[in-house]
């Protein structure tokens, strides 16, 4: 041995013979057993020598030693300690420039990883992420645009021939690994590297794969259909569980070692769910709301990509998500989390600006699937956010009329007198203030906002024709729409028709006299189209498009307003009285439309709107509590005291139990601002729950104290029957508020017991307080500490115990939501 090396050692020999394209001599010191302890100790030297050759350049121009070269690194992986050399290979293949040493390496690295002691877990970590890291430094195709049979072509493409033969290599490599762990329960650490193997499997399914065409074109797969199916088939033969990833979270312990990207996710459950690869060895016993909504964040990433292979699957895998779902089976309460907020906003944009009509086309109706699947507050919730967030009046108008469907599947299934209260009054009117919603008034483009004009008068006679006994109150909002949306469009209809005729008179002008126009130009923008930049012809035609649009407008609205005339003069004489009455009834809610709608139609400074004025009067009664009581003289005495005439307490029909309720109200959003402070020093002194609950508590309990004397009175006044859901609604809405900034963010039988137990200690102390006579009133306090230590305990027994199956949770939860409404206050914080 000592002959042929010379005077160099041994690394350097097979150096300088592969630099020679010595590759007979080189082969044979690695096969000489003599060289054995050479070549098992020497590799930190030997791998980069050897893998320098292993180059798409080496393989062109000097082939011989390229093969040689392939040879000698088998050799190295297969005698080479495995620890060492297998960080030699990790690091060649992140430096790996070409494909073809990433090629030659897999090989070689297979051999070392089957080596490794013990099958470490962090081992087969480090190679998959060095894989993962070449694979994502690929450049993905270019998104052509194709349908139909031209998909077919995309495979001829340069850059997917080449991720395709990198993958199909991939999967040769992962067999040795599936059919080792498949068939091996016996090593201690199987698990472990069954969940690596398993995310490594997923995330080949992310950049670049998820970038290519999958679907299923003419009973023809694309070659990259053929790989996924492959790794689909060799996860399931490592776990039937596929859905196992959903309830991991970005953070968890052993998150980065087990939980695939989101992107690779995002295809697997493309494939599984809407493709059905291997469908039916996925288990059944998963709810499908579950898997919606842990789903949600999947799609959410991958409609926020730019390819328009991945949007398809975004919305593919949306579409599958909801397709079992029935109607009205989603819980609005879902809509808290912010995925499902994301997911329309992310979804509409798709809808709105992708180029691909096929994709803006089923995106529209998973929206629509998304929306029937909610109950009915669900779709309340989310077409109004959506209106109040959407810019585009298509899509605003196609939501009107999703939401006139809704109204008329309701009246078929029942009838006018059994709807839902979220297609009539208060929250039927909230979307007409959407629908009709004119920014700029009469000056507003409507044009631009043709759809969701027409679609909006189109809902209103559908309403005004079907609700002949005024159900639906909309008889009530007639008056609201003859001073704002009508008059608005019908001065802005004018208006409109006016400039574009005076428009089209100058462009025919210029082209009779051929002459340039003046200096003076007024720029016209239709649509989103400069006219300037169109032939005169073009934009006479674009402009006489206009005036059509307008004159449909102008037809509907006539339309409109002839059925309105026509439902006034036949209207039930009982019906009219309330309609005139209405703005006394209902005002809470419409206040702020009113105000606004009498703003747009008056130059000069608008009335105040009546219910500042209540609550001006109700804020100057207080001070007349403690010599009047709760009663309609202090409510008098307030409205003189601000300048109304004393007889105007008729604005508040229960009397004293309106002052007693807005002392309720007003001091909840008093506690509301306190506990947004005690939560703020949180981050500074943190407080135990206990105590924030009980500073929360002695806060709302000491409002009470300038009244303490006349509070028995107000405590009867609310016991009586028509008090009695507006008391029930304040006291609810203090102890949610109070136990959400305490810190309880739970969705389980914690809930409900917090809350009834905050409650109770609540309504116990304040009883206890009217009875005290000690100095700062410290024996209440001290009271209220016992209570909620006592309340502590019982529900840390609670909690262990199976008590928390038997509670009427649906009740609780309905009293809770039954409060928040009939405060108007909003479920969002």
């Amino acid at each position: 041995m000592t002959s042929e090396l010379g005077d160099n050692n041994f690394a350097d020999t097979i150096s300088i013979l592969l630099n020679e394209g010595n590759t007979v001599q080189a082969l044979t010191l690695f096969t000489d057993n003599r060289n054995s302890e050479e070549v098992y100790n020497n590799s930190w030297d030997l791998v980069p020598i050897v893998s320098k050759f292993l180059s798409e350049e080496s393989e062109d121009n000097n082939v011989g030693v390229f093969k040689c070269c392939q040879k000698i690194i088998d050799i190295i992986a297969e005698q080479a300690k495995p620890e060492e050399v297998l960080l030699q290979f990790i690091e060649e293949l992140e430096l790996a420039k070409d494909d073809t040493k990433f090629l030659a390496l897999l090989k070689p690295l297979k051999t070392v990883l089957v080596r490794v002691p013990d099958k470490r877990i962090t081992s087969l970590g480090w190679c998959f992420n060095a894989i993962k890291h070449y694979l994502e430094t690929l450049e993905t195709p270019e998104d052509l645009n194709l349908t139909g049979d031209e998909r077919l072509l995309l495979d001829s493409s340069e850059s997917v021939r080449r991720i395709n033969t990198l993958y199909e290599n991939l999967v040769i490599f992962c067999e040795t690994f599936v059919a080792e762990l498949a068939s091996d329960d016996k090593c201690s650490n199987v698990c472990e590297r069954k969940q690596v193997v398993r995310k490594f499997l997923v995330e080949l399914l992310g950049k670049p794969l998820a970038f290519l065409d999958m679907d299923v074109l003419k009973n023809t797969k694309p070659q990259a259909r053929i790989i996924a199916e492959d790794l689909i088939e060799k996860f399931f033969s490592l776990s039937s569980d596929p859905f196992l990833f959903l309830e991991m979270r970005d953070g968890d312990l052993g998150s980065d070692l087990f939980k695939p990207n989101n992107l690779s996710l995002g295809v697997f459950y493309y494939l599984i769910l809407s493709q059905e690869v291997c469908i039916k060895d996925a288990p059944k016993v998963y709810n499908l709301v579950y898997i919606l909504h842990n789903s949600l964040n999947l799609v959410n990433f991958l409609l926020s990509q730019t390819s328009q292979l991945v949007l398809e699957k975004s919305v593919h895998l949306a579409a599958a998500l909801l397709k079992n779902i029935n109607q009205q089976e989603l819980s609005y309460l879902l809509l808290d989390s912010e995925v499902h907020s994301k997911f329309c906003k992310t979804l509409s944009n798709v809808i709105i600006h992708n180029e691909s009509q096929e994709i803006r086309k089923t995106s529209l109706g998973v929206l629509h699937k998304y929306l029937w699947s909610f109950e009915h507050q669900g779709r309340f919730l989310i077409i109004i956010n959506l209106m109040r967030h959407l810019t585009h009046s298509g899509l605003k108008g196609n939501l009107i009329m999703q939401y006139k469907a809704m109204l008329s599947e309701e009246i078929k299934n029942g009838n006018l007198k059994n709807l839902s209260k979220y297609y009539k009054e208060h929250k039927l009117f909230d979307l007409l203030d959407e629908f009709t919603l004119l920014k700029n008034r009469e000056e507003t483009d409507l044009v631009d906002n043709s759809d969701q004009i027409v679609s909006t008068l189109n809902f209103l006679r559908y309403l005004v024709i079907v609700d002949k006994t005024g159900e639906t109150g909309i008889d009530c909002y007639l008056d609201i729409l003859d001073d704002g949306y009508f008059k608005s469009l019908k001065i802005g209809i004018t208006m409109a028709k006016e400039h574009y005729r005076l428009k089209i008179k100058e462009e025919e002008e210029s082209a009779r006299s051929n002459k340039e126009k003046s200096d003076c130009e007024v720029s016209v923008t239709v649509l989103g189209k400069n006219l300037a930049e169109i032939p005169t012809e073009k934009k006479i035609e674009i402009m006489n498009l206009s005036l059509t649009t307008l004159d449909v407008v102008d037809s509907l609205l006539s339309r409109v307003m002839e059925c309105i005339n026509l439902k006034k003069n036949n209207v039930n004489p009982d019906l009219a009285v309330v309609a005139l009455n209405f703005n006394c009834l209902c005002l809470e809610t419409h206040s702020a439309w009113s105000t606004y709608r009498k703003c747009s139609t008056q130059s000069s400074d608008p009335p105040q709107d009546e219910t500042d004025i209540k609550d001006k009067i109700l804020e100057a009664s207080l001070p007349f509590v403690t010599e009047l009581g709760w009663s309609r003289k202090a409510l008098s005495s307030g409205a003189q005291a601000v300048g109304y005439p004393g007889v105007i307490h008729g604005l508040f029909p229960k009397g004293g139990g309106d002052l007693v309720h807005y002392f309720h109200r007003t001091s909840n959003q008093k506690l509301v601002e306190i506990l947004k402070e005690l939560e703020k020093s949180q981050t500074e002194s943190a407080l135990p729950p206990p105590q924030f609950v009980e500073k929360a508590l002695q806060s709302r309990l000491k409002m009470i104290i300038p009244y303490l004397s006349k509070w028995p009175q107000a405590i009867a006044i609310m016991s009586l029957p028509p008090n009695v859901p507006n008391a029930l609604a304040t006291l609810l809405t203090t102890v949610d508020d109070i136990c959400y900034y305490a810190g309880d963010r739970s969705v389980d039988f914690n809930w409900y017991a917090r809350r009834i137990g905050v409650a109770g200690v609540y309504k116990a102390t304040e009883l206890y307080l009217i009875q005290d006579t000690s100095a700062e009133y410290e024996a209440t306090w001290k009271f209220l500490n016992r209570r909620l230590g006592e309340a502590v305990q019982i529900h840390e027994i609670l909690c262990k115990s199976d008590l928390g199956s038997i509670g009427p949770k649906d009740a609780v939860t309905s009293a809770f939501v039954t409060a928040r409404n009939i405060l108007g206050v909003n479920w969002s914080r």
